[in-house]
């Protein structure tokens, strides 16, 4: 198990410069999978045009690639190794493909059923959990981006006049139930009215993916290949591209066709636990709004904050300019004042002029 993770990290930027720009961006490291989700939980489910909803796409099928969807299990691992956590994989890619599923609960199913499936290996847990980490790292999971395109692909937006969007609900359900459970078609009118809404039904097509895996068809990824001829028949096995062809399972991939593990459920029994997803939607919507009602109430509490803080500032302009007033009121109080004018007082001309005036007469 460690020689096989040592060569993957070695190879492993050897691979990200093969890969195009888009694939390099959707790599991502399961260790860090709780944050990730954590920043991608506000992905948005998709969303039709006024008048029309999202339905799943009629005779829709579900493929998965499993742990190597981006190739790295079939350029390193040994051939004889088991992957305990395939059947994650094979349900992460099949919740993608599901009209009407959210990112945040296909991410953390996986998450969950990795971590269950590796406690079951006992002694190595830690061992299974550092594979996966590996496994994992090239998987297109992309943000909400890689999820949005999965979504446009299987899902049609049909309109709501004449109900036709309910016909198109219920005809979804009937296919899947004709194709991989006849047995039990008789369940769908009850499944029908609680799954009311494209969410709802996106959830019971999850369950039932799970309640028959057979549903999904293992197929190889077109990337897998590119990387062997690109890295040569020294990966692998040292196969050649006939024998490659011919036999599937010596590049761990196993035999083309439909998907069949040993199924924990059984096929005849109902399918349970579907109001604890409905719980689970509503504890859901009810975090999400209290998120939004502490959004709105930390905003007005920010537009009180800053009224105070305009109010205070101007307040104390209004004191400075008052203080100033009262300032140069007192300066022009203490100056001393101006002495009164003098009067200018015409002078009389001298009585000697006058005799001198009657002498010359």
């Amino acid at each position: 198990m460690t020689s096989i993770i040592s060569s993957r990290i070695l190879v492993l930027p050897l691979l990200l410069l093969a890969l195009p720009s888009n694939i390099v961006v959707a790599s991502f490291d399961y260790m860090n999978f709780a944050q990730d989700a954590a920043n991608q939980e506000r992905c948005k489910p998709y969303k039709c045009d006024e008048g029309y909803e999202p339905v799943p796409k009629k005779k829709h099928e579900y493929q998965s690639a499993g742990c190597n969807a981006m190739g790295s299990m079939s350029l390193f691992d040994d051939e004889e190794e088991e992957v305990p956590y395939e059947t994650c994989c094979h349900h992460w890619h099949a919740c993608y493909q599901i009209c009407g599923t959210l990112k945040k609960d296909c991410d953390r199913d996986y998450k969950q059923c990795v971590d269950e499936k590796c406690k079951a290996t006992g002694k190595e847990y830690d061992n299974c959990l550092e594979n996966a980490n590996q496994q994992t790292m090239l998987l297109a999971v992309g943000g909400c981006r890689s999820h949005e395109v999965e979504q446009s692909k299987h899902c049609a937006c049909t309109t709501k006049y004449g109900d036709r969007h309910l016909k198109a609900r219920e005809e979804s359900l009937r296919h899947f139930y004709r194709m991989h459970a006849p047995e039990n078609k008789s369940k769908v009118n009850a499944l029908l009215e609680k799954a009311d809404t494209t969410q709802k039904l996106g959830k019971l097509l999850v369950k039932l993916v799970k309640k028959y895996p057979k549903a999904i068809e293992i197929v190889e990824d077109p990337q897998s290949r590119m990387y062997r001829q690109m890295f040569g028949a020294g990966f692998g096995g040292g196969k050649d591209g006939d024998e490659e062809e011919e036999d599937g399972d010596e590049w761990g991939f196993g035999k083309q066709g439909k998907y069949d593990p040993d199924d924990d459920f059984d096929v005849n029994e109902d399918l349970g636990g579907y109001g604890e997803d409905e719980a689970a939607e509503e504890e859901d919507e009810e975090e999400d709004d209290e998120a939004e009602e502490m959004l709105r109430q930390a905003e007005v509490l920010r537009i009180k904050a800053e009224k105070l803080k305009r109010e205070k500032k101007k307040k104390q302009e209004e004191e400075e300019k008052k203080k100033k007033k009262q300032q140069q009121q007192k300066m022009e109080k203490k100056k001393p004042k101006p002495p009164p004018p003098v009067e200018e007082v015409e002078e009389e001309p001298p009585i000697e002029d006058e005799f001198n005036q009657y002498e010359e007469l």
